[in-house]
């Protein structure tokens, strides 16, 4: 019984998963935290509005001069100052992507990398540019993709990123 109740809870999380990594309008993947300032919460939203129209601008550019189309998957939010964190992407086989990171700060603080679905590095170097990375691949295998963002040291202040990505 107890195994039944564990492939519910990873069922109702992975439906979860799936149902928020189609929303069509971007929001903020991280809530809020209740104990932010009015100030604090502003900046805030001002760093997530920032890293996405540098995420979008990016997407943009390599859709109209490249004919790509943009999924409507996205993510955005604050990275932390210590450890990572993991966006889960869905590609499919033979598919060409470019992966758009905006952020709100310098692009070379941030370290990004893409897996496999078996959770393989695939190597690629991140094209960067002032407020954007872009991560170029062709996925051998269809399934749950993971990009991992970082901040390779701690910042003076908050670090905000929005990832999106287009394909053909």
């Amino acid at each position: 019984m107890k195994t039944a109740t564990h492939i519910l809870a990873l069922a109702a999380s992975l439906s979860l998963l799936a149902t928020a990594q189609d929303r069509a309008e971007p929001r903020a993947a991280d809530a809020a935290p209740a104990q932010l300032s009015p100030e604090a919460a502003a900046a805030r939203e001002a760093g997530i509005a920032d890293a996405w129209k540098n995420a979008l601008s990016v997407a943009h550019q390599i859709s109209a001069s490249q004919g790509y189309r943009r999924r409507d998957t996205y993510w955005a939010g604050r990275l932390p100052d210590e450890g990572f964190t993991i966006i889960p992407l869905q590609l499919y086989a033979d598919n060409d992507y470019y992966i758009a990171i905006g952020t709100d700060a310098d692009s070379q603080a941030i370290s990004a990398a893409a897996f496999t679905p078996e959770r393989r590095l695939i190597k690629t170097a991140p094209d960067r540019g002032e407020g954007k990375l872009v991560i170029h691949i062709t996925p051998e295998h269809s399934g749950p993709h993971y990009l991992r963002l970082h901040l390779k040291a701690k910042p003076a202040r908050p670090v905000h990123c929005a990832v999106t990505y287009v394909y053909k």
